[in-house]
């Protein structure tokens, strides 16, 4: 069993030691419940596809620890480079084995956001749609539409329809994450994207207030199949983009509650409150 969390960032305010201790709780939890209880007892292997806004780079200060004195993070594991400059892996201390591959979170000119795991190389926000999708494809990244709140909805919604009715599922994901509210119906754009054959890749999209990180992990995808120690992001992107792959989501969405209280803080954080 392979889990992969598609929307991960590492916040400044996270603590690396207890993000990979996290990573490795929310997968190890996934493995139980999902029924492969030798998994969970004896090593698992995670996935992390990281989003990183502009001006964050969080994958390339873990790359410099490979080699200096601090590689081996206390209380979690050791960071090793692989054969891919856009990935690493983490031996963690009880046998878990974690990749976490770089990918960048753009905003485009029409305010909507394209993820893109497996670009390394930073992206600059502000361009169209259309172009974010083509170059992050020629990038050999995945271009990833995500939703978020209040996001796919106007114009911006219309936008979103369009590009599901002018492109092929082979062009783009759709992306959920595990902040959506567990009360409410399944977004509109999701049940059109399914029925026109795209794929939704779930992710946490921990938020970047310290509590938080206790969610990478929390919720993704899980496959019957193993990937190379070696070239762990060609063989991930090789998974998801092989539609005929059957991969099937793991995780619980938010309760309204704490889904409220999260909206309400994100928007005193981005007035700088």
């Amino acid at each position: 069993m392979l889990l992969i969390d598609a929307h991960v960032h590492i916040h400044d305010c996270y603590d690396i030691s207890r993000f990979l201790q996290a990573a490795r709780s929310s997968f190890r939890s996934a493995a139980a419940r999902n029924g492969d209880g030798s998994t969970a007892e004896n090593g698992i292997t995670g996935v992390l596809l990281l989003t990183e806004s502009a001006g964050k780079d969080a994958f390339h200060s873990l790359a410099r620890l490979v080699d200096t004195e601090q590689q081996t993070i206390p209380g979690a594991g050791t960071v090793y480079s692989t054969g891919e400059a856009e990935s690493l892996r983490v031996q963690m201390e009880d046998g878990c084995q974690l990749f976490i591959i770089a990918g960048r979170q753009i905003v485009t000119a029409e305010k909507l956001e394209v993820l893109a795991p497996g670009m390394a190389a930073s992206y600059p926000d502000g361009r169209p749609m259309e172009q974010v999708l083509s170059e992050v494809r020629e990038n050999d990244a995945l271009p990833v539409i995500p939703w978020g709140f209040g996001k796919w909805i106007g114009r911006r919604g219309e936008i979103v329809e369009h590009l599901l009715e002018t492109h092929d599922p082979e062009d783009f994901f759709l992306g959920d994450n595990g902040g959506r509210s567990a009360i409410g119906p399944f977004p509109r754009l999701f049940r059109k994207g399914q029925s026109l054959g795209f794929r939704i890749l779930p992710g946490s999209d921990p938020l970047p207030f310290s509590k938080d990180v206790r969610r990478v992990g929390s919720y993704g995808i899980q496959v019957s199949t193993a990937v190379s120690p070696d070239y762990p992001a060609a063989d991930v992107k090789r998974i998801l983009q092989d539609l005929t792959v059957l991969v099937l989501p793991y995780g619980r969405l938010e309760q309204p509650i704490p889904f409220l209280r999260n909206q309400v803080a994100m928007q005193f954080k981005k007035r700088g409150r």
